[in-house]
């Protein structure tokens, strides 16, 4: 009986899996072209070589810490 999956890879091989933390470095980077330059989140994305909604959860994770700029 063939199974369900068949046809299908493991997700790691397609790199589809989550790649983890942001290194602080990229974070700052992020942080710095939103306050010091203005630049949306979808244009520091493309700057920066990040997913749109990577941007977002840093600037959301720095809304939520209550940290003033």
């Amino acid at each position: 009986m063939p199974s369900y999956r068949s046809g299908f890879r493991d997700l790691s091989e397609r790199g589809a899996m989550a790649r983890g933390r942001l290194p602080m470095r990229k974070a700052k980077r992020v942080l710095a072209f939103h306050f010091d330059e203005g630049r949306s989140a979808r244009g520091i994305a493309i700057h920066c070589g990040l997913a749109r909604r990577s941007v977002a959860l840093v600037l959301e994770r720095f809304a939520a810490s209550g940290l003033s700029r």
